[in-house]
């Protein structure tokens, strides 16, 4: 993955429902949290932040670019005879090869 620059993070960001922004500023994922009351304060603030400023982004806000070598897609069949389609980046392009499931 390859982080993206500052104004597509904060794209990202501003793109997001107002809850979603909130939530984002409001949690501290992994920290300790003494009660749902804690959550749902912290919840109300941060939305009241979002409406009060829709245009703050979250400091730390990271948004990443995925950038495949190879991508494996399986279609299923009642029969178990199923599909298997492997694609693998090959220069600008990609090659596509059916493969044994």
């Amino acid at each position: 993955a390859v982080a993206l620059d500052a104004d597509a993070c904060a794209a990202d960001f501003l793109a997001r429902s107002p809850s979603s922004r909130a939530a984002a500023f409001a949690t501290r994922p992994g920290e300790p949290l003494p009660g749902l009351h804690a959550l749902r304060a912290a919840m109300r603030d941060a939305l009241g932040h979002v409406e009060a400023h829709p245009d703050d982004v979250l400091a730390d806000w990271v948004l990443y670019a995925v950038v495949p070598e190879e991508v494996e897609l399986w279609q299923g069949s009642g029969s178990r005879a199923h599909q298997r389609v492997v694609y693998r980046r090959v220069g600008n392009g990609w090659s596509q090869d059916l493969v044994w499931p």
